[in-house]
């Protein structure tokens, strides 16, 4: 049985833990804010990395190819000129002049020779290297 004593010590008590709870709790001199630590040095955790790939494929994080092409950019304009060339072929078989393909390609009808005179080059490597 409970007596009269009994239940104002738990009203105490009651009252102590909701003065406790009211009271903000003491807290630590606040820590500086840390400064974003530069690009160079930071853990690849902390790396917010984007995953865009390039025009050969649409993920860095899933390329079949064993160099990036934005590690060699050599590598990227040479196949860009190579497409390039061989877009000048397509238009010549087509029966299209210099001057019209320039006119196309937005170049001169110098950059086109170049271009045919690098794609026929291109063709015949290919052609013999193909062959037994």
């Amino acid at each position: 049985m409970i007596d009269s004593v009994d239940i104002e010590i738990l009203q105490q008590v009651g009252n102590i833990l909701q003065e406790d709870s009211a009271r903000p709790a003491e807290s630590s001199p606040p820590t500086p804010p840390q400064k974003e630590k530069p690009w160079w040095n930071r853990l690849p955790h902390e790396t917010h990395y984007k995953d865009t790939g390039c025009e050969l494929w649409p993920s860095c994080l899933t390329c079949p190819f064993p160099r990036c092409i934005k590690e060699e950019p050599y590598v990227a304009s040479k196949l860009r000129s190579l497409a390039r060339a061989a877009t000048v072929l397509q238009l010549t078989n087509q029966g299209l002049t210099n001057a019209q393909i320039a006119t196309i390609l937005n170049v001169t009808t110098r950059t086109v020779m170049r271009l045919r005179k690098k794609g026929v080059h291109l063709c015949k490597t290919a052609e013999t290297t193909t062959t037994p």
